[in-house]
């Protein structure tokens, strides 16, 4: 019971966007001037090819890792919910152009990866621990 609680904190882009404001933009105006902005969307940067080759490879990996992480959870439930999560997050973002906000991405679906790994290796020790009481 308590084990499904931990599964299910797996942090998504949204709630964090919310804790971290924006940081303040400086751009230049046609006239030349710099100019500051702290809204993402007037000034967001779409990516390059160079980029996307660059980001591309590290999105499946990140990707596919998640996925044989979650099959390392000791209980169909949650090998499910992972993958399901995982694919479900994956394609909502993959509309995603701007720079900053695809890094940030990357970086969330890295630490999900090792909250992933973590609770797998201390979930299958606790299932296998003979002093559990699974009922």
């Amino acid at each position: 019971m308590m084990a499904t609680k931990a599964a299910s904190t797996l942090l998504t882009p949204h709630l964090i966007r919310r804790i971290r404001p924006p940081p303040p933009i400086i751009t230049r105006t046609p006239t030349n001037h710099l100019s500051t902005s702290t809204t993402t969307e007037d000034n967001k940067r779409s990516v390059t090819p160079e980029e996307i080759s660059t980001q591309r490879p590290r999105a499946l990996s990140l990707y596919r890792r998640l996925l044989r992480a979650s099959s390392q959870m000791p209980t169909p439930n949650r090998r499910n919910y992972i993958a399901n999560k995982t694919r479900k997050e994956y394609k909502r973002n993959k509309g995603i152009t701007d720079v900053e906000e695809i890094e940030f991405c990357l970086r969330l679906a890295d630490t999900n990866l090792d909250t992933v790994m973590v609770q797998a290796e201390h979930l299958t020790r606790l299932f296998n621990d003979p002093e559990y009481n699974c009922s």
